[in-house]
């Protein structure tokens, strides 16, 4: 009989000894054998007290430091945290075999599994994570990267028949973004997380596994949009490379994967377009034929069936031009865009003008005056055609491209000035008589404009 006693004290112990009840009995524990010490060696009373008192003293500190202390997640992975609270033991084991270590497996085993750290937490943490806030205050302490966590319950369904129900939520850190962003990201994750699941117990294996792998694709997947918008994007297209080709073959079971599969591949594009802006970026830079040949990789990437967007017909068309200058095919894409807007006439007008044909060049940037400009892509555009006339002094016919640019656009009188006089002064055999006789009025006026300006002022 005391053996059983003892076996239900420590197994009470084992299973609750983070709860405040674990505390008062591992005190109790404490005090039998101090009592039972002293009844042996017969301290003094002062001996026996401070003994007794060192001891609670520890105890109660190493209690406290144990059920605080919070896992700690190594700063080059992505730490993976689960985190499901269950009302009795059987439930917790089940939910532990079927459940959570099937996630594991199929998180660490994959082909991005070297890019996770993966934590089931314990009950003693699990308890407290019942709501965003608790979560959120987890995750500042923790610095997890990805959260799932919920609970499953054991009810009468009728019939005396039991089924589990499984709740689930989860939260994703990030970078900071718009309330506007946030708010549709937060809206995707509870759309297509399995947030309220019954699982009848004859089929309990089969369901857990398959809410298991339910949950890891929309895992994968919002954690892949986190580190988008975090601007770590080589990770966020291994996860999405990933989930493309885990759920190519896949017949979606329900709307939820059935969304994700579909969304999948329009984020593959979204980031290697974002690669080609910045691969294009650096080459205005630097000008190296390496960031070409990345850009063009980046071009090639993109699905088939998913090219036929403004940005890509817009980043297709400066690479055959920066590429092969190749006017031609340039020209082909651009007029794929339907909605002209003011980069599109810039663009457009360029080619033109490279050509030779400065009549549509000024007329599409006739076109593009009448929007709206940027500030930053009306100095990008000037220094893109400086770089090309510089480069090729046969194009001599872009200095009045330029001239007209700096009039109109920039409202830069004496460069105007410049410009149309660098194209007047290059003119040979004849060429552009009408560019030349419009070019030698345009200078009049902006001279009337400059003694003008000097006047008022």
């Amino acid at each position: 009989m005391l053996s059983l006693d003892l076996n239900k004290v420590f197994s009470d112990l084992e299973n609750n000894w983070y709860k405040p009840p674990g505390l008062v009995l591992l005190l109790g524990i404490w005090f039998a054998i101090t009592l039972s010490l002293a009844g042996i060696f017969q301290p003094s009373y002062l001996v026996y007290f401070l003994i007794l008192t060192i001891g609670v003293f520890l105890i109660v500190l190493i209690w406290h430091h144990f059920t605080v202390r919070l896992p700690k997640f190594p700063k080059n992975k992505l730490s993976f945290v689960v985190s499901i609270r269950c009302e009795n033991e059987s439930t917790k084991q089940k939910v532990r075999e079927d459940f959570i270590k099937t996630i594991q497996g199929l998180l660490i085993n994959g082909p991005s599994g070297k890019l996770f750290h993966y934590v089931s937490v314990p009950e003693r943490i699990s308890r407290n994570l019942t709501n965003i806030e608790q979560v959120g205050e987890f995750q500042h302490k923790t610095k997890a990267n990805f959260i799932i966590y919920g609970r499953v319950r054991e009810r009468d369904v009728g019939g005396g028949k039991e089924d589990y129900f499984l709740d689930l939520d989860g939260y994703v850190s990030h970078a900071p973004i718009s309330e506007n962003v946030s708010k549709i990201f937060g809206e995707e994750f509870g759309e297509l997380l399995p947030r309220k699941v019954r699982i009848g117990k004859e089929k309990d294996i089969y369901k857990f596994q398959f809410t298991s792998e339910w949950t890891l694709y929309v895992s994968k997947y919002i954690i892949a949009i986190a580190l988008a918008l975090s601007g770590m994007l080589e990770k966020a297209l291994t996860l999405f490379n990933e989930l493309n080709s885990e759920l190519k073959n896949l017949i979606p079971p329900n709307k939820q994967l059935k969304n994700v599969k579909e969304r999948v591949p329009r984020h593959i594009c979204q980031i290697h377009l974002a690669y080609c802006r910045h691969f294009h970026d650096l080459w205005r830079e630097s000008k190296s034929d390496a960031y070409i040949d990345k850009l063009e990789y980046h071009l090639d990437a993109i699905p088939n069936t998913l090219r036929k967007n403004v940005n890509y017909y817009t980043i297709k068309a400066i690479f055959h031009f920066i590429k092969d200058r190749d006017t031609k095919k340039s020209e082909i894409y651009l007029l794929k865009i339907k909605d002209r807007y003011d980069v599109w006439y810039f663009n457009y007008a360029f080619i033109k003008a490279y050509d030779g044909n400065l009549k549509i060049a000024i007329h599409n940037y006739r076109k593009a005056i009448q929007m709206s400009l940027d500030a930053s892509k009306i100095i990008e555009i000037e220094e893109f055609i400086y770089w090309v006339v510089t480069n090729e002094k046969d194009k001599y016919q872009l200095y009045f491209c330029l001239g007209f640019y700096n009039w109109k656009i920039k409202k830069d009188l004496e460069q105007a000035l410049n410009d149309f006089n660098s194209f007047l002064e290059n003119i040979r055999d004849g060429q552009y008589k009408t560019e030349s006789k419009l070019a030698t009025n345009w200078i009049k006026n902006i001279k009337q404009e400059i003694i003008k300006k000097k006047k008022s002022s």
